[in-house]
C-alpha cells in the first residue's frame, strides 16, 4: 500500500517579508518549499 502524505503550506510561511505579499511571490515560495519537500 502507498504512503499518503499532505503538507498544508499557507498563511505567514509563504510570505517572507512585506514586499513579497504578492500572488506570484506567494507562488514562488510555495514552488521552493514544494522542491525541498519533494
Amino acid at each position: 500500500m502507498k504512503e499518503l502524505v499532505v503538507v498544508a503550506i499557507g498563511g505567514n510561511s509563504i510570505i517572507k517579508d512585506n514586499a513579497s505579499q504578492s500572488i506570484e511571490h506567494q507562488a514562488e515560495a510555495v514552488k521552493a518549499v514544494a522542491d525541498t519537500v519533494l
